[in-house]
């Protein structure tokens, strides 16, 4: 294990990267809510690649993005160096800027696969909706971190999964997933509201508690989500539970423009840097917060509504049914 090394090698980098207000995927169109063969799209990058068999750390990166060139930097220094042994690298390019990208691979040779995705198939596959963002894949091909540099666990997670002997499927938990603490993140975190007003994000949800749905507005499938939130919060309504939209890391200016054109009716805060990404441990939008009565977390997940509706009628002791909010939603993102 060489975790010391490793873990001086990269400190720097952890302050930027880790969750910082990130550099905008590339917008190309709507992306379809429900894409079947994401899994085979994984696996067939994987094998061309020479990548299955062996724990792997791929960034999702732009060009133009300095945060996603210190990634990719530090990332061409651990695989010179040998410093996290087994585990294996891969950039995946978003822009579509041919000039600039054959410009900055020619003076950074990177050692490892550097893949194009000017079309944003492998960031749909992969899930990935905010730049720059890692993810760790198992020897099976799983996703099992996502998420920004994992700077102190590298080695360790690296480890782990080198060790694994079985597959544990793509339902196996996620790396580095944090249990929030709800109560104390209602009281503490504090919004603009696109009325103007600032007060605790818990003061929006109602007595019954109420579900927070984290979006942006660049990902295609937060689009998605927020298309179907009008049939989603009536349904709440009627039992008495709020709906919040969290728009997070855009700018002020493109939010109110954003959600001016969406009439969604819906309470719409905002945050314009980093801080909410980190303290509620968003790893891809959108992310469904579900809360019951007591400010518990019900369900922390993506925003697949019948899920989120199973767990609101046990969390909330409500008949089966009570929350068929008569839309599929999106598994990505």
């Amino acid at each position: 294990m060489r975790k010391t090394a490793l873990t001086i090698c990269v400190a720097g980098l952890a302050a930027a990267i880790l969750f910082a207000g990130g550099c905008r995927r590339p917008s190309q169109g709507p992306s379809p809510a429900v894409q079947p063969d994401a899994g085979q799209i994984r696996t067939a990058f994987l094998k061309e690649h020479k990548l299955l068999g062996k724990p792997v750390l791929i960034e999702f990166g732009l060009v133009t993005c300095e945060l996603s060139d210190k990634g990719f930097l530090t990332m061409i220094q651990l695989h010179g160096s040998d410093l996290v042994a087994g585990l294996a690298y891969a950039r995946i390019e978003a822009s579509d800027d041919t000039e600039a990208v054959d410009k900055y691979y020619k003076a950074a040779p990177a050692g490892f696969p550097v893949v194009r995705d000017s079309d944003r198939k492998l960031a749909d596959a992969f899930g990935a909706t905010i730049y720059p963002v890692f993810l760790l894949i198992d020897k099976f091909g799983n996703i099992r971190y996502m998420g920004g540099f994992p700077t102190e666990s590298l080695g360790d997670w690296s480890e782990m999964l080198l060790a694994e002997k079985t597959d544990p499927g793509p339902d196996a938990p996620r790396l580095g997933k944090k249990t929030i603490n709800g109560r104390e993140l209602l009281t503490s975190t504090k919004f603009p509201e696109l009325g103007g007003d600032i007060k605790p994000l818990g003061d929006y949800l109602g007595p019954g508690g109420g579900m927070l749905v984290f979006v942006d507005t660049n990902c295609p499938y937060s689009a998605q989500a927020v298309k179907d939130l009008p049939g989603v919060a009536r349904t709440l309504r009627k039992a008495m539970l709020s709906t919040v939209v969290v728009n997070i890391t855009d700018a002020e200016e493109k939010v109110k423009a954003y959600y001016a054109r969406q009439k969604l009716k819906l309470p719409v805060v905002y945050d314009v840097g980093s801080a909410v990404r980190i303290n509620w441990d968003i790893q891809s939008v959108p992310t469904i917060i579900f809360f019951d009565a007591q400010r518990r977390v019900a369900y922390n997940g993506p925003a697949v509504w019948a899920d989120v509706g199973r767990a609101g009628e046990i969390a909330l002791g409500l008949p089966p049914g009570s929350l068929n909010f008569q839309a599929r939603g999106t598994r990505f993102g």
